[in-house]
């Protein structure tokens, strides 16, 4: 079963703001999952017994879709490019700002997709 966009958003925020730390692995580049344990905006949503290391250095349209389709959907199912782009925005923040202002861009996500 598929989630929400709500229930997507709402895991991703919960998940960073209690680990409070971007998922780097030990090249500086950020990891879907770190050996340490640490994940990030996807990664935590990825059910243990379908993540592979296999995956990490590809971008979040490089899944494959046993790892993809659980968290969005099946490929053009109504509300699919809505989700896969609230990941890509959530993996940027991620990946791009420090953990001190995620609250503020997790702000503007919410607003900007009408996150209830």
């Amino acid at each position: 079963m598929t989630m929400s966009i709500n229930e997507i958003f709402y895991k991703v925020e919960k998940h960073l703001l209690k680990q409070n730390e971007q998922a780097i692995g030990s090249s500086t580049v950020c990891k879907y999952r770190t050996d340490s344990g640490l994940s990030c905006a996807v990664g935590c949503l990825i059910p243990d017994e379908i993540y592979s290391s296999k995956i990490e250095g590809g971008d979040i349209t490089d899944l494959p879709a046993n790892i993809l389709t659980p968290l969005i959907g099946l490929q053009y199912t109504e509300g699919w490019s809505e989700k896969l782009h609230l990941l890509e925005k959530l993996q940027a923040m991620h990946d791009n700002r420090l953990p001190e202002k995620w609250p503020t861009y997790l702000a503007d996500i919410k607003t900007e997709f009408n996150i209830n």
